[in-house]
């Protein structure tokens, strides 16, 4: 009887036991599928929550994205086809393979990006009267995994695009131009519509919609309160001023700022923005062309026939940006069909008695030889009289005399090279401009007092004339030797 109840007791213990195990293994198991729970919801809360216009993104480079000291660097490269972009290497139109630059276009603008630099070029090239826009970035451009960064800044300005980062649920949010004009859209009343254009489009990304009410424009923020009343004809944003060039019902254009500032009373046939950092403005009256302030007070009157190089498009190597403004002083003007050269005071720096500004000849016997406008090493302008073609600073200074017969500059290795043709009596002769200049001015400089210098030690019986002056007096046949004299 003991030996069946010691059995018995035994299987009871031991069942026991097992029953315990059991139990403390499905406990284990229980908080193990907690851990493991937990663990992917932290590890889903580290992971970076990404998405375009609401729409989770998984599918994009691992580096697209660069955190540092709290702060976002996007790859310009990967980010352009996830919001409707394409990338290229180089210089818009430059045709080079630059990987120090870039730029990223849509079927409606383009925009430039350099590495270290802070400014960064829009363009509308679908737009015949479309002319560079240029924003200063708080950051510079970067170059990180041999691909080039920009701040969230750079890429909502590049990409117009609304672009949010939270580095504490560490998420980023984009929301594309067209998205959010499908959505303002939707929050207007039937008689309202946003504007077609591109550019006025892109006013809502800076908290206002160019709206239009019975064929009327006007400017209304993100609430619907208004800026600018529906009763104009058209109205067109300007993304880099923050302002408005607005037409009257009778054809006049002035600019109105977002803050509803008067700065130039609707008046001119034309009007566009000439220098944002300047506040300079071209405007067009009785068939002429000015410029004026933005409080509209004239820095130059209405009694040119032009201003500007208006066939820059022939001058694709020199990498124009502004063709009002050239070297951030010099402004092109022609008058009875002369040309001269204004600065941004308005005043006469190159007297209004050149045949063009600019070289569209090239040469005849290299077809790789450019047309040349400018000299970026001393800020030289081209020039041209009575056939012959000389440089002149942006300040006004005479460089070269107009005794050239043709000056170009060929493209290698992504680099431009400047020539010069002339006779020196002997025959025909091509000298490396750049050379000639710093054996006469130093190198590359653009140093006034230095090169008045060297004016003022070759001027004319020495007589105390203005450097301007000079190119009248000298004779225009003098040889090569005589073309560094002034």
């Amino acid at each position: 009887m003991n030996l069946i109840e010691e059995e018995v007791n035994y299987k009871k213990n031991k069942g026991s036991k097992i029953a315990k195990f059991l139990i403390a293994l499905v406990i284990l198991l229980i908080i193990a599928g907690i851990a493991v729970g937990v663990t992917i919801v932290y590890l889903q809360s580290e992971m970076l929550k990404f998405t375009i216009d609401g729409v989770a993104q998984t599918n994009y480079a691992d580096d697209l994205f660069v955190f540092q000291n709290g702060k976002v660097y996007i790859s310009l490269r990967d980010i352009a086809p996830l919001v409707g972009y394409k990338y290229h290497d180089g210089d818009y139109e430059q045709y080079s393979a630059d990987k120090n630059k870039c730029y990223v276009d849509n079927a409606d603008e383009v925009a430039s990006f350099s590495v270290n630099d802070t400014k960064m070029y829009k363009i509308q090239p679908m737009q015949r009267d479309s002319d560079y826009e240029y924003f200063e970035l708080e950051e510079p451009i970067r170059m990180i995994n041999n691909k080039l960064y920009a701040s969230s800044e750079g890429v909502s300005k590049g990409f117009n695009i609304n672009f949010q980062y939270d580095q504490e649920k560490n998420s980023i949010s984009i929301s594309t131009l067209t998205s959010l004009v499908n959505y303002y859209t939707s929050q207007l009343g039937q008689k309202q519509t946003i504007a077609e254009d591109y550019n006025n489009q892109k006013a809502i990304l800076y908290g206002m919609l160019v709206v239009v009410t019975d064929s009327k424009y006007g400017v209304i923020d993100l609430n619907g309160e208004e800026i600018l009343g529906s009763r104009y004809k058209t109205i067109k944003y300007v993304e880099s001023a923050n302002e408005f060039i607005v037409t009257t019902t009778d054809s006049k254009m002035g600019i109105i700022d977002a803050n509803r500032r008067v700065k130039i009373s609707p008046q001119y046939d034309e009007l566009k923005v000439l220098d944002k950092d300047l506040k300079l403005y071209l405007v067009k009256g009785n068939g002429k062309y000015g410029v004026v302030d933005s409080n509209g007070t004239y820095i130059a009157h209405l009694e040119y026939d032009e201003i500007g190089i208006s066939n820059s498009s022939d001058f694709r190597n020199n990498d124009i940006k502004n063709q009002y403004l050239l070297f951030d002083n010099a402004i092109p003007v022609k008058k009875a069909d002369k040309w001269g050269l204004i600065d941004r005071n308005g005043k006469v720096i190159l007297p209004i008695e050149y045949d063009r500004i600019g070289s569209i000849e090239g040469t005849s016997s290299d077809k790789a030889a450019n047309n040349l406008l400018l000299v970026p090493d001393y800020e030289g302008i081209v020039i041209c009289k009575d056939k012959k073609y000389g440089l002149v600073n942006s300040q006004g200074t005479i460089l070269i005399l107009c005794q050239l017969d043709a000056v170009y500059s060929i493209t290698n290795g992504g680099v431009n090279e400047y020539y010069m043709k002339y006779h020196d009596g002997t025959g025909e002769k091509t000298e490396d401009m750049i050379e000639f200049l710093n054996e006469n001015y130093g190198s590359q400089t653009t140093n006034n007092e230095q090169t008045n210098t060297i004016v003022e030690e070759n001027v004319i019986n020495n007589n105390e004339i203005n450097n301007t002056t000079v190119v009248n007096q000298v004779d225009q046949t003098n040889n090569i030797e005589q073309i560094g004299k002034h």
